[in-house]
C-alpha cells in the first residue's frame, strides 16, 4: 500500500522504521487516554522488533495532517477455520484529540478494509475500547460484532 490522501488532508500510510518514536509516542497517549498507562510498558525497541524485526507480527498504518503524526492504526492477521482464509485483526485505533472529528478514523478503517480486500481476508474484526466503549466506535457496531465478513 502506498500512501493515500484524504478529503480531510490526512495522509496516510504503512510505518516505517523512522515511524516508532511517533507510534510510541501515540501508544502512550491511548494508555493515558484509556487510564491504563500502569500497563504500558511497551518500549521504542520492542516496537520495532514487533514490527520491523525477521518476524515481524504486527503492522501499522499511520495518519499525518501536515506532516505531524495525527493517528495510529496496529492490526495483525489471524485465521478463520470455518473460513479456511485469512482475517485482518485491529488491535487498536487511536487518534490524538486535536484530530479528531475530521475524518481520520473512518479514513484509517476504509484503508484497512482495502488492505483486507487486497490480501484476501475474509474478515475484518477489531478490538474495541476499555473505557471508551461504543463511544470510541461511532459506526453503529455493537462491540460483539466483527466488522465486516469480506467474501
Amino acid at each position: 500500500m502506498s500512501a493515500i490522501g484524504t478529503p480531510s488532508g490526512f495522509e496516510i500510510r504503512p510505518a516505517q522504521p523512522g515511524d516508532v518514536p511517533a507510534i510510541h509516542a501515540m501508544i502512550g497517549a491511548l494508555a493515558e487516554f484509556e487510564k491504563l498507562a500502569h500497563l504500558c510498558v511497551a518500549t521504542e525497541a520492542h516496537l520495532a522488533e514487533a514490527l520491523f524485526g525477521l518476524r515481524p507480527s504486527a503492522e501499522v498504518l499511520i495518519a499525518f495532517k501536515d506532516g505531524t503524526p495525527a493517528a495510529f492504526a496496529l492490526f495483525f492477521h489471524n485465521f478463520s477455520t470455518f473460513l479456511g482464509r485469512p482475517g485482518l485483526w485491529l488491535e487498536d485505533l487511536f487518534v490524538l484529540p486535536e484530530y479528531r472529528r475530521q475524518g481520520c478514523a473512518q479514513a484509517m478503517l476504509r484503508a484497512l478494509a482495502g488492505i483486507a480486500r487486497e490480501r484476501g481476508c475474509g474478515r475484518f474484526d477489531r478490538r474495541a475500547g476499555f473505557r471508551a466503549g461504543r463511544r470510541a466506535w461511532p459506526f453503529g457496531l455493537s462491540t460483539r460484532q466483527p466488522f465486516r465478513q469480506i467474501m
